[in-house]
């Protein structure tokens, strides 16, 4: 194999998947132009020097979901999944026949409170009164109190963190839990 030839074919494919951009943006923005221009919302957010802090979308059908299922919501973030490094935290709401389904995608560079009520407050994920499952991580509690929503830690992450000993209780205090 040629290693010209294979550079070509590489720039070919990105070429088609990304747009003439290289980061891809011009591709990201006609996307939010679709999804508006469906019935759905998409927002860019971004710093003073219009550097991306975080994106906030919702399809048409993302929208009418939350809106009939958003008693119920569950959030959690996911490192390292696109090319922008922001973190990718899908919002969760649960149907009538019991199926988890994504409402909303935002992407921050981390889990904060601040984008994540930005975020939400933009797409109008968050009720009062309201289940927030989530992780343990301070961000989402903080954003439970802030909207009125009653917070939940998610199991499989208290008992994760149950048995890596970070929960601040004492090895006998954890071994009588895990009996």
């Amino acid at each position: 194999y040629s290693s010209k030839l294979l550079s070509r074919a590489k720039e070919k494919a990105q070429k088609e998947l990304y747009g003439s951009s290289k980061d891809g943006l011009d591709r990201l923005i006609q996307f939010g132009e679709r999804i508006k221009k469906e019935g759905g919302v998409f927002q860019v957010f971004h710093d003073s020097s219009l550097v991306i802090t975080g994106i906030a979308y919702q399809t048409e059908d993302m929208v009418k979901m939350h809106k009939a299922y958003g008693d119920y919501v569950n959030q959690d973030g996911t490192f390292g999944t696109n090319v922008y490094e922001l973190t990718l935290m899908p919002t969760v709401v649960v149907d009538a026949m019991g199926k988890s389904v994504i409402s909303s995608i935002n992407l921050a560079h981390s889990e904060n409170n601040n984008d994540l009520l930005k975020m939400g407050n933009a797409l109008g994920l968050y009720k009062e009164n309201a289940s927030y499952m989530t992780d343990g991580g301070t961000a989402f509690a903080v954003v439970a109190e802030a909207t009125g929503m009653n917070h939940i830690e998610c199991l499989h992450h208290f008992h994760n963190d149950l048995t890596k000993g970070q929960l601040g209780i004492s090895h006998k205090e954890r071994s009588n839990l895990t009996k």
